[in-house]
Order: structure tokens, then C-alpha cells, then sequence
């Protein structure tokens, strides 16, 4: 059995640790910094894949499969699909989109934490590390990450000239690529629903 292969799992699954170590080596030198440890490490602020086991990776929902005998694992041809997308984006540093702040961001709840609100979350993660610092807020073994992207190493800051307002850019390839990065998971979890509702209102006959 090769090595990171989920027992007795199928279409290639992979374990979470090995998934990390292929989308490591496949987005390697990409133009978008990939973050690290995207299948093991929560996303920010609220990890949302506890309930629905997946992540997001670029525009594409990978989800999170559990074998019978408990183990889990990510397909292998998603995540190699999701590096190549990511891989082929091209970014210009200097072409910035001001990401915030725009007014009070109102508290995010729980069940508010999908990638359609990624600007309100990351000005929540910036005023907590403000007070925290950055390894308080995220911890020392991976950066905090969004569809898999490393946004701490992009984020560019400006402040004006009497010191006193600041301001939030990203490049524009990166907003982008963010924005259908919310829009593809609405409509995972959409569809997740609907089959979620589909199976309780038609259960499966008994023998």
C-alpha cells in the first residue's frame, strides 16, 4: 500500500497529512503564496469544515471523506486539481484592490464563517493580532490561511500621512480569485443541504 494511501478507501483517497504534502510540492514557486498544512490546520476565524468536512482550496470545495473504519482522506485528483488552478493564476504585486477597512465590521457568529465574508474576516484576524500578535492569534505551526492562500505574505498596509487612518490592499488576481473562492462554497454548502434535507425526508427501506 503506498504511503499516505486511507485504508481501504476509494478513488485514490489520500490522508490529510499526505494531501498537505502533495498540495506543498504541487504549489510550489506558484505566483499566489499556497499556505501550508490546508487540510490539518483550522482556517480563520472559525474553522467551518468541523460540521461539513471539507475545505477550500482557490475556487475549488474539497471535501473531507470518512472511511468506514473511521479514517480520514481528501481525493488526490482534487487537490492536484485545485494546486494546478492556483499554480496557473497570474498576479501582478503592483495591480492592489483596497480590501479595507470600510466602517465597523460587525462580530462574525458561528455559523457566518464561510469565504462570502473573507474581508470582514480578515479584519477581524488583523484587529485580534493588533492586541495578540500574529502567533497568538494563529500559533506557530501554519499560517492562517483562506482557500488555501498564504494572504499574511501579500497583505500590504498603508498609512496616511498624518499617521492616523490605515488602509488594507491585496493584489487584484488574489481578490479575485477570493471572491469565487466564497461563491464556489455558498453553493457547496447549498447543494450539501439539499441532499442533507433530501435523505431525512426519504429514508432509506429497511429490509
Amino acid at each position: 500500500m503506498s504511503e499516505g494511501v486511507v485504508p481501504g478507501g476509494e478513488g485514490g483517497l489520500v490522508a490529510l497529512a499526505a494531501a498537505d504534502m502533495l498540495w506543498d510540492r504541487l504549489t510550489a514557486g506558484s505566483a499566489v503564496p499556497a499556505a501550508s498544512a490546508v487540510f490539518t490546520f483550522p482556517a480563520l476565524p472559525a474553522d467551518a469544515r468541523a460540521e461539513a468536512k471539507y475545505t477550500v482550496l482557490g475556487a475549488r470545495v474539497v471535501a473531507v471523506v470518512r472511511t468506514e473504519d473511521g479514517r480520514c482522506g481528501v481525493a488526490q485528483a482534487e487537490v492536484r486539481q485545485a494546486a494546478l488552478e492556483l499554480k496557473s493564476v497570474e498576479m501582478d504585486d503592483g495591480d492592489l484592490v483596497r480590501i479595507g477597512p470600510f466602517g465597523s465590521t460587525p462580530k462574525q457568529e458561528n455559523g457566518d464563517a464561510t469565504l462570502l465574508r473573507w474581508r470582514s474576516r480578515i479584519t477581524e484576524e488583523l484587529q485580534e493580532t493588533a492586541s495578540l500578535g500574529k502567533a497568538g492569534r494563529c500559533g506557530q505551526a501554519a499560517p492562517c490561511h483562506l482557500a488555501g492562500v498564504d494572504w499574511w505574505r501579500l497583505l500590504v498596509q498603508q498609512t496616511r500621512d498624518d499617521g492616523v487612518g490605515r488602509s488594507w490592499w491585496l493584489p487584484r488576481a488574489v481578490v479575485r480569485l477570493l471572491d469565487a473562492a466564497g461563491h464556489a462554497e455558498a453553493q457547496w454548502l447549498r447543494a450539501a443541504r439539499i441532499r442533507q434535507a433530501s435523505a431525512v425526508s426519504s429514508p432509506a427501506v429497511r429490509e
